[in-house]
């Protein structure tokens, strides 16, 4: 009860500064609503009693099962969402913790075990979560796990419970079905009504996470049953979201790089693209006639390649810093006696980006030296040389 609301408050904040949006002091608002909690729990009147705790927790809970994976989302409806469903699961925990607190001859050893269960759930996220996941499934985890937290009722279901664990399982499976065997097959054809078979695909999956939604709402009272399809639901929206091809993804202490494929006709076909969170860090062609062009926002026609190429223009060789490596795609720009370095602050972006097997600009696409200060660039650009 107490390593739950310890590990969703990382867990949560880790989600909200990636994938939902990278602001500045955007990681105070799960402490302020974690410590908030405590400040309820432990009311001799609680602000909200535990049953309304528990209906707002499941609500919130099913709406932000079915659309964490969709990061594509607006900021204006993924944050409130995300930050409810954290403060109300947090709320349920601390308000059962307190509901068994004992009396006050062994109130020292209560806090005692509170206490090493914040530093447990805590430890899971900060230490095990980077080793054995690659990815933030810390934190859908945990969410789930939190089902089995609420209120387990009785063994007697009724048919109506029954109807809606069936329509539970089957709604959060149904998009996963979908996905694998029909996304292949969906092209950007009229078909109904001016509807194509993509806007009438993506119907179909909105309406099965929304009918498994409902249903995970409605067997709230039932702990066991809330957990299933909550779980199912999960991994349907989960399946239903992931829309690009994700070849490799990885891990490290600064968060989730995904190495991702797309085909673009327009270009040879296969493009790879690397992205961090909701971030994307370049793309490259894999056509070799196109493989050492920098696209996306290094293009030559952005702001980027304008500046590039009135610099040639002027000297003959450059000398260029570089805050932050992601594929490396400038280094196209390099000429012969030109001096690029990149300062960049994660080893995993190095390793990646200079690997021809993934990315191959610093390698193979420029044509004078790149190099690599490590660390963080605030620190290291002081160091430099005039």
């Amino acid at each position: 009860l107490a390593a739950i609301p310890s590990s969703l408050m990382l867990g949560t904040t880790t989600y909200i500064t990636t994938d939902v949006a990278s602001a500045p002091f955007l990681w105070v608002l799960p402490l302020a609503l974690y410590l908030t909690t405590f400040v309820i729990a432990f009311q001799a009147r609680p602000a909200i009693p535990p049953d309304i705790t528990l209906l707002l927790q499941a609500a919130a809970l099913a709406v932000c099962s079915a659309i964490l994976p969709f990061s594509a989302n607006s900021f204006a409806m993924e944050l409130p969402v995300h930050l409810s469903t954290f403060f109300l699961t947090a709320l349920m925990c601390h308000q059962a913790l307190v509901a068994r607190r004992p009396d006050a001859a062994h109130l020292t050893e209560f806090y005692f075990w509170m206490s090493l269960g914040g530093v447990l759930g805590g430890s899971f996220n900060a230490f095990l979560a980077p080793v054995i996941f690659n990815n933030v499934w810390e934190y859908p985890l945990v969410l789930v796990l939190s089902c089995l937290v609420r209120p387990w009722g009785d063994w007697k279901i009724g048919g109506f419970t029954k109807a809606m664990l069936i329509v539970g399982v089957a709604g959060g499976l149904g998009s996963p079905v979908l996905s694998t065997f029909v996304a292949p097959h969906v092209y950007a054809k009229p078909v109904v009504a001016g509807f194509t078979q993509i806007q009438i695909f993506d119907l179909g999956v909105l309406v099965c996470l929304g009918a498994s939604t409902i249903a995970a709402f409605l067997v709230r009272s039932h702990a066991l049953l809330f957990f299933a399809v909550i779980a199912v639901l999960t991994m349907g929206a989960s399946t239903a979201a992931d829309r690009t091809s994700t070849t490799e993804s990885w891990r490290s202490f600064f968060g989730v790089l995904r190495q991702s494929r797309t085909e673009v006709p327009a270009i040879g076909g296969p493009v790879r693209m690397l992205s961090h969170g909701t971030t994307l860090h370049g793309a490259q062609a894999l056509d070799p006639r196109w493989r050492c062009n920098p696209l996306v926002y290094y293009a030559t026609s952005t702001p980027i390649g304008q500046v590039f190429l009135a610099k040639q223009r002027q000297t003959p060789a450059l000398r260029i810093g570089a805050v932050g490596l992601g594929t490396g795609s400038v280094s196209a720009y390099v000429r012969p006696g030109d001096r690029l370095t990149f300062f960049e602050i994660d080893p995993l972006v190095i390793r990646i980006s200079s690997d021809p097997n993934h990315f191959s600009y610093t390698t193979r696409c420029a044509k004078g030296p790149v190099n690599y200060v490590l660390g963080d660039a605030r620190l290291s650009l002081a160091q430099q040389p005039a």
